[in-house]
């Protein structure tokens, strides 16, 4: 059937922090959601590795405040949140509304132009590389 069973690996999270979200994004790719609010995906293109997109942390105001994960979409890249002000979990009444953040990979200097070319480049070479893999799975 043209799928591939990988070896199991060791679910990355960040120092003292716990798993809070696992899921997969919209093109499947299996995507994480640590304690410390870094998101991870996994990617076949640098040896099935966890590589990190996102710090959510420093998208927060407060201190006390938190993100509850929905899903992560594609095209435009985003992951789907609803901010939880002074709480873990999002209040079921009024209804919570999601919002959208965007993926920003961690690389060393985001300030500077060749910076933002090279993040652009990662987020398209890990999601496209893993469609071009679905595609070729399901065919």
């Amino acid at each position: 059937n043209g799928r591939q069973i990988y070896s199991p690996h060791i679910l990355p999270v960040s120092p003292n922090a716990k798993l809070e979200w696992i899921g997969f994004s919209e093109h499947c790719i299996p995507v994480t959601y640590d304690s410390k609010g870094i998101v991870r995906t996994l990617s076949s293109k640098f040896g099935l590795s966890w590589i990190p997109v996102l710090d959510c942390h420093k998208a927060l105001a407060n201190k006390g405040d938190h993100y509850f994960v929905v899903g992560m979409t594609h095209n435009p890249n985003y992951l789907r949140v609803v901010l939880c002000k002074g709480m873990n979990y999002p209040p079921v009444h009024p209804r919570p509304v999601m919002s959208n953040i965007s993926l920003s990979i961690p690389l060393c200097d985001l300030q500077t132009e060749k910076s933002e070319v090279e993040e652009q480049y990662l987020q398209q070479l890990l999601i496209h590389r893993h469609g071009d893999e679905m595609s070729n799975s399901e065919a």
